[in-house]
């Protein structure tokens, strides 16, 4: 049996695809935005907002740790380790993940993450066909199991759409030490990019991966 923790970093459009998009799409992320928009204030957080859309949001990295027979494998996907830096070619990315994936077998590994389920791998499939990037395993996306995909979230619910819970909140809930800072969390990834600071998000999404192990840990009840 092999356990897969999985945790995705994403970025939103580039501002060149944003200016193309039609006016109609562009006002459709502004509606969204959490204050009335009378003068145009809120184009910025709402070029931000895309960042959470597999439809036009892009993939950055993917913290990845593999548990199995073999002993254990940690990586970033999407990291460049010579240049110390994302060499951000999102196809590129997706092809790693899948080979990754490949011996991924349904019935006896598991995928976990936190909000795995409605974010990290929603968006990964979607990012897929958007790339043309065919997926080597099919997973299955049902409700209400524990395998071959295990949501921490979910399981901390028990699947109650009125109790979600962050991966921050939930590390408090258990005692766990945050995977964030005062200079780095998951609504500021975009910002500490535009400043170069690559390494700081890899070391957060790996960050991010180790906590998701720990809650699980405790979720299943192995320590």
């Amino acid at each position: 049996m092999k356990r897969i923790f999985l945790d995705i970093e994403t970025l939103p459009v580039k501002e060149e695809l944003w200016r193309d998009l039609q006016p109609e799409l562009r006002e459709d992320f502004v509606s969204r935005s959490k204050k009335p928009d009378p003068i145009g204030q809120n184009r910025e957080e709402a070029h931000r907002r895309t960042a959470l859309s597999g439809e036009f949001g892009r993939i950055l990295c993917i913290g990845l740790v593999r548990e199995g027979p073999a002993g254990e494998d940690a990586r970033v996907i999407g990291w460049d380790e010579r240049g110390k830096r994302f060499h951000e070619d999102e196809a590129e990315l997706l092809r790693e993940l899948w080979n990754f994936l490949r011996d991924f077998d349904a019935t006896r590994d598991l995928l976990i993450g936190h909000n795995i389920l409605d974010f990290d791998l929603r968006f990964i499939y979607q990012r897929s066909v958007v790339q043309r990037v065919k997926p080597s395993v099919e997973l299955s996306f049902r409700r209400y199991s524990s395998s071959p995909i295990f949501d921490t979230m979910q399981e901390w619910a028990k699947w109650s759409r009125q109790e979600m819970i962050s991966l921050d909140r939930l590390a408090l809930v258990l005692g766990l030490s945050t995977s964030k800072s005062a200079e780095i969390s998951g609504d500021k990834v975009f910002d500490r990019f535009r400043e170069g600071k690559h390494q700081l998000i890899r070391d957060y999404c790996m960050a991010d991966v180790e906590l998701t192990r720990k809650v699980y840990r405790r979720l299943s009840f192995a320590e």
